[in-house]
């Protein structure tokens, strides 16, 4: 007989590892009908950390209409996870801010404001901008009928935003600093140039595809609500900070005209006996052609 969990409600912070134990463990709902009998793995309601009723109501009508009764049990399980474990901050944008003393406008104006949401990877309480994309995606069509998904994925867009403004260079992050949640050390030893503030960024590899899935959550979002929402003065300073990128990554290691070399902007070198894992020619990687 599987063995039932007792696990009480799982903290939506540093849960990691109670999240694995749940996971591997059967819990109370009937198994599925199939061969393969597989058990019921959602925390309980009390323990998501974001709820949708429209989500709820997809995988009714899905599931009921699926006669393989396992497959049926795993999109049960699987499709509302990013929504069950993941979501660690969500705000809608309509709290309160303190009004500024000063009648000049700071470059930061519009800092985390509107909707933000903090998306993590799954076992680590940290957001790849890759990762809560493609964690986001099954929900976007969903988004013009629920305005709760609707607001959950404009503040993963601008949480992004704000992530890309600090360190485009570095694809995973810490939590934002209005969500008081507290940062998580990554134990590697890098050396990283242009240099972050590791209670802000949790990695610090440059991904051309990290910044190119920032890009693509908004594109998303747009073509499944028509809505501009998004287009902030905060998402155009992000994505004039993405171009300035991509023009200084394009730049070949070695000058056309003189020959002479120029340094990259970014460095990345990680103490490893992985090759993979840090760039070679201590920390430059191979050579650009222009």
């Amino acid at each position: 007989m599987p063995r039932i969990s007792k696990l009480r409600c799982i903290p939506t912070v540093g849960a990691s590892v109670h999240l694995n134990r749940f996971a591997l463990s059967c819990h109370s709902r009937p198994l599925s009908s199939g061969p393969l009998a597989l058990p019921f793995q959602r925390p309980s309601e009390a323990c998501r950390t974001f709820s949708s009723p429209l989500v709820e109501k997809v995988i009714e009508d899905v599931t009921t209409r699926m006669t393989d009764k396992d497959l049926a049990r795993l999109f049960e399980n699987a499709f509302p996870n990013t929504l069950d474990t993941t979501v660690r901050w969500h705000v809608d944008g309509s709290q309160k801010k303190t009004k500024r003393k000063s009648s000049h406008r700071s470059v930061a104006d519009g800092q985390w404001e509107g909707p933000q949401s903090f998306i993590v990877t799954g076992d680590i309480n940290a957001e790849w901008l890759r990762d809560s994309t493609n964690q986001l995606a099954q929900y976007q069509a969903l988004a013009p009928k629920d305005t709760q998904i609707y607001s959950l994925i404009l503040g993963a867009i601008n949480t992004q935003a704000e992530f890309v403004i600090e360190s485009p260079y570095c694809n995973a992050f810490q939590p934002p600093p209005p969500s008081q949640l507290p940062a998580t050390g990554n134990g590697q030893d890098d050396t990283v140039h242009p240099a972050y503030e590791p209670s802000r960024v949790f990695e610090c590899k440059y991904e051309l595809d990290s910044l190119a899935n920032f890009l693509s959550l908004g594109n998303q979002f747009y073509a499944s609500t028509k809505s501009e929402a998004f287009l902030t003065p905060r998402w155009y300073m992000a994505l004039d900070t993405v171009m300035a990128v991509l023009e200084e990554q394009a730049k070949p290691t070695f000058n056309s005209s003189t020959g002479a070399f120029e340094t990259n902007e970014y460095l990345f070198s990680r103490r490893t006996t992985a090759g993979t894992e840090t760039l070679s020619l201590t920390g430059l990687g191979n050579p650009l052609n222009g």
